[in-house]
């Protein structure tokens, strides 16, 4: 896929706080920069500093990441005219910022942090006016959190009983990020009952205390498509 599809594809509100730009052999955009800078947004320009203040119009270059803190927002933009919009949400009410507003592809971290009502509505902006191109929403997510049980109804129940029709969920666990240092899974080794299960190995039974839990990333799910034999939900 070009810099074009992946601008396109996005083109787009990033509820995550988090982006990394890739790199593509036929990338047909070559000028790449952050062309809005509101709040806490901070960018790594993989120099060996780590993260830094962000500034308005920076070149963003293969391997640079972004991210944004809280009540921050970010915009970056490609020659093609293509935008990737970058921001936080803490609760449901933040996602009101995001509301109004033609996204031709829409990305959310940590979705069950969001009530099914507010997931919904950010949906009702995933609409396009580009011919041949149709509008998708990627999540990530673990158990737990406000959105427990919908998440589970609409995207992992369908799943497990081979029925999936407009969703395609793909199972992943720790063990799929080759990029996890190694003292954390030592930290998610030493949790007990069903932080284990569900943080440590993506366990959708059992965890009806986890939805009163505030926000927070456990699990960093990247994987593969596959279902594990011993995976229950």
């Amino acid at each position: 896929m070009s810099i074009r599809g992946l601008a396109a594809l996005f083109a787009s509100v990033v509820l995550s706080g988090w982006l990394a730009v890739p790199s593509f052999a036929d990338s047909q955009a070559r000028i790449v920069r952050l062309s809005q800078v509101e709040g806490d947004v901070q960018i790594d320009r993989n120099t060996g500093q780590g993260y830094e203040k962000a500034f308005l119009n920076l070149p963003m270059t293969q391997g640079t990441k972004l991210r944004t803190g809280q009540d921050a927002r970010a915009e970056i933009e490609f020659e093609n005219g293509s935008r990737i919009v970058l921001g936080h949400f803490y609760d449901d009410s933040d996602i009101d910022n995001y509301l109004g507003i033609e996204y031709d592809g829409i990305a959310v971290e940590e979705a069950t942090q969001l009530s099914e009502k507010k997931y919904t509505e950010i949906q009702t902006c995933r609409r396009t006016s580009h011919p041949n191109w149709r509008p998708r929403t990627y999540t990530t997510t673990n158990p737990g959190g406000v959105g427990h049980y919908w998440y589970k109804a609409k995207f992992i129940q369908p799943w497990r009983e081979d029925r999936q029709t407009s969703t395609r969920f793909i199972f992943a666990t720790y063990r799929d990020n080759k990029f996890l240092n190694h003292d954390y899974v030592h930290i998610l080794n030493d949790l007990k009952g069903w932080q284990l299960s569900a943080w440590r190995d993506g366990e959708w039974v059992g965890c009806q205390s986890l939805t009163a839990l505030p926000i927070r990333k456990i699990v960093n799910a990247i994987g593969r498509v596959a279902k594990p034999r011993q995976a229950s939900f």
